[in-house]
C-alpha cells in the first residue's frame, strides 16, 4: 500500500487488516506522534475518521508503525474527544445569574478539551486538573451566589471532562 503518491497528511485504510498509512513525506513535522504535536494531532483526526483502525503507519523514507497499545491509547484521546464534544458538555447555556461566570470560564475548557487535547493530551488534562483546583480555591473565597455557580460549572462542565478523560489510559 503505498502512500508516495498522496498529499502530505492524506491516508490509505486497508480493511483487511486494518492498517492505516499516513503520507508524512515532505511534511515539515517528523514521522513521530510523541515528537511532533501537530503529527498527534493529524493521527487522532484520522482515528476519528476510522474508528476501526487497528494499526498507523507514518509512511517517511522509511515507515514507522506503531504498536497495539499506541494505538488503544491515541484511539481513546479519539474517542475522548467524540465524546466530549457529543455530550454537550462544552455548550452549556447556564442560567443568567451564571452567564458571566460561565463566559469567563467555558472558553477555556472548550479550548483545552478540543484543541490542547489533540496535541497534548497529558498537558491537556493537567491544565483541566490545575483549574479545577484554582476554581476551588476561588469558591472558597466567593460569595453565595458565585459559589453556586462555580457548583454547577464543576458538576456540568469540568467534572465530566476530567472524568471522561480519566476513563482513557492517560
Amino acid at each position: 500500500m503505498q502512500v508516495t503518491d498522496l498529499d502530505v497528511f492524506d491516508y490509505r485504510y486497508d480493511q483487511d487488516s486494518g492498517t492505516v498509512k499516513i503520507n508524512v513525506l515532505g511534511s515539515i513535522y517528523g514521522a513521530s506522534v510523541e515528537d511532533y504535536s501537530e503529527v498527534m494531532s493529524r493521527v487522532i483526526n484520522i482515528l476519528q475518521e476510522v474508528p476501526g483502525a487497528e494499526s498507523v503507519i507514518l509512511s517517511e523514507s522509511r515507515e514507522y508503525e506503531y504498536s497495539d497499545d499506541q494505538i488503544k491509547l491515541l484511539r481513546g484521546i479519539a474517542s475522548a474527544i467524540e465524546d466530549i464534544s457529543s455530550q454537550g458538555y462544552l455548550s452549556q447555556n447556564p442560567d443568567n445569574q451564571c452567564a458571566s461566570f460561565y463566559s469567563e470560564h467555558l472558553p477555556e475548557v472548550q479550548s483545552i478539551a478540543i484543541d490542547q487535547l489533540r496535541h497534548d493530551p497529558v498537558g491537556a488534562y493537567v491544565e483541566l486538573l490545575r483549574m479545577e483546583r484554582h476554581l476551588k480555591q476561588k469558591q472558597d473565597e466567593s460569595n453565595s451566589r458565585r459559589k453556586r455557580c462555580i457548583k454547577y460549572f464543576f458538576q456540568d462542565v469540568l467534572n465530566p471532562v476530567i472524568n471522561r478523560l480519566e476513563d482513557t489510559m492517560l
